[in-house]
Formats: C-alpha cells, sequence, structure tokens
C-alpha cells in the first residue's frame, strides 16, 4: 500500500541520516581516542570500516537522505496532506543539505560561521527527526484515552461495521483504535474505497504502520466504538 511505501521510506531517511551524522561522530573519535582504539588489530579494523563507509561516503548518505526525504514527502503529501512537524525537519535537512554543497562548490575550510550553523542544524535536525516520528504515537494516545469517547456513541461489532461499506447508498464508516469514524464525506473515500483499503472495516493493523496515518483522524466524526 501507498502509506506503507512512505512509512519505509520515513525509517530509510532516519538510517541514512544517522550514517550521515556518523561521519562527524567518527572523525571526532578518531580524533580523540584514534591512537588508542588503532592500538590493537580489532580496533584498528573497527577505526578503518568507520572510517571507510561512513566519512568516505559521507556526501552519498546525504544525497540519499535528500532522494528519500523528497519521495518520502510526495508520497505523504497526496495521501495525507501537509505535516507540520514532517515538514519542518525536511526544512532543516534542505538547508543542511544546501549549506554542504555551498561548502563543497567554494571549498570552504571546517570552521567560520557556516561552520557553526551546519553542526546545529545537524543537533536541530536529530530532535526534529526524533518529534515527527513520535508526534503520531503522542497523538494516538492521546486520541485513545478513556476521556475522549462519549458514552452516548453507538458500539459496533466488527459485522455491523461492515454493512456501513459505502456502497449502494450505505454511509462509510471505518474504525482506528477501538473508535469509528465516518469517511462518507471524505472525498478521498468515494464509494467506500482509498488506496486500497476499504470502508466498513477496522483499518488499525494499516494506518499504524505510517508514521502519520492516525492524524487524518482528528477531523473526522466520531461515530461509535468497536466492540
Amino acid at each position: 500500500m501507498i502509506h506503507e511505501l512512505g512509512g519505509f521510506l520515513g525509517w530509510l531517511i532516519v538510517w541514512t541520516y544517522v550514517g550521515t551524522m556518523l561521519n562527524y561522530v567518527t572523525k571526532a573519535v578518531n580524533k580523540k581516542w584514534g591512537k588508542k582504539i588503532s592500538s590493537t588489530p580489532f580496533g584498528k579494523k573497527i577505526m578503518g570500516f568507520c572510517m571507510k563507509v561512513f566519512v568516505r561516503n559521507h556526501k552519498y548518505f546525504g544525497l540519499s537522505t535528500v532522494i528519500f526525504l523528497l519521495l518520502h514527502f510526495t508520497i505523504q503529501f497526496i495521501s495525507f496532506g501537509f505535516n507540520l512537524s514532517g515538514g519542518l525537519a525536511a526544512s532543516l535537512l534542505m538547508i543542511q543539505v544546501i549549506l554542504g554543497i555551498y561548502a563543497s562548490l567554494t571549498h570552504k575550510k571546517r570552521k567560520g560561521a557556516w561552520f557553526i550553523l551546519h553542526r546545529i542544524i545537524a543537533i536541530l535536525l536529530v530532535f526534529g527527526i526524533c518529534f515527527h516520528v513520535l508526534l503520531p504515537e503522542l497523538i494516538r494516545n492521546q486520541n485513545t484515552t478513556p476521556n475522549t469517547v462519549s458514552d452516548s456513541l453507538k458500539v459496533f461489532t466488527l459485522d455491523e461495521l461492515a454493512t456501513y461499506n459505502g456502497q449502494n447508498g450505505e454511509p462509510a464508516y471505518v474504525a482506528y483504535q477501538g473508535i469509528v469514524y465516518d469517511v462518507s464525506n471524505q472525498p478521498n473515500w468515494k464509494n467506500g474505497t482509498h488506496n486500497g483499503e476499504l470502508a466498513g472495516t477496522d483499518l488499525t493493523n494499516e494506518i499504524s504502520k505510517s508514521p502519520h496515518g492516525d492524524k487524518v483522524f482528528k477531523s473526522l466524526p466520531m461515530i461509535g466504538t468497536l466492540q
């Protein structure tokens, strides 16, 4: 499914950015403890491996991160619209890339205002990506607390929910995290289908695989709870 691809690309961004950041970690460790670590055959192999993979390929890790970011943003924007935390992380990453390209083209030395800004953004990006990944979980927990669900809402069984499939004039309902939502008036759910998913079903397992998916439920009317 398209939202699964978006989630997969999101995690690829995380791992390639970690690879990008390990360039700085490897250099710092090598500068301070390189001789001591390399004094043993095993330590020498480890430092050689890190220098070869993370330092030499720093640009490639950064380029991969940008490519995955553009693909991820496009898919998630088409599927779920603009996401503030994702937009912030993406903006920081693009600024970081621009600074790197600028330094590479102008052969800037690793000092001065641009380098300080480059390092600051690298740190901010760690927090930005963590916030972007964890925010959906925080929203999910907030939306599923007992205080957010009225006791007067109708209780659906899975069989009852299946009758609200958006077909033959029926309303289109979907369930997520024990809550039943009305998607009848959502253009993306025309005829009770959306990106291969069907109305009248519990989408908890499908939507939870995407780092953005559950935010779409915030604006949907709650019809009831799922038994």
